[in-house]
């Protein structure tokens, strides 16, 4: 017990020098966005294009803007039947909700439903450490 209280004791310390550092950081965070807004102006993503011109310039650094696509689905069954209709399944992603698979992991191990060969859980531990 005595090592597991100096190791804690050393994760709180280091923690507090990261958290230290981070406040010291915000003002040159801050600034990095608004100088890469300033250069981000600089740069033109013409239509059809996927990014800008990279532009380098040597022992200083290379930069380029690139074009991302971000989408809301609003109706997922819409979307879903869309997609299936369309061919387009490969836009959709398959993502699992964590609480739901929870549940489904408890109940199958519980014996309340039977075993499926369609999806492996994994099952790990993390650890929390919180401040006292």
């Amino acid at each position: 017990m005595s090592e597991l209280k100096e190791l804690l004791k050393e994760f709180v310390e280091v923690k507090d020098v990261v958290e230290k550092n981070k406040i010291k950081m915000e003002p040159y965070v801050d600034r990095m966005k608004k100088l890469s807004a300033s250069i981000a102006g600089h740069l033109q993503v013409e239509d059809g294009e996927e990014s800008s011109e990279s532009i380098s310039f040597p022992n200083i650094a290379s930069v380029v803007k690139k074009r991302h696509i971000k989408a809301d689905v609003v109706d997922w069954e819409k979307f879903q039947k869309f997609c299936t209709d369309n061919g387009a399944e490969f836009a959709m992603r398959k993502q699992l909700n964590l609480a739901g698979v929870r549940e489904l992991h408890k109940m199958i191990m519980q014996g309340d439903l039977d075993d499926t060969d369609s999806v492996e859980f994994g099952v790990f531990d993390k650890v929390y450490i919180r401040r006292k």
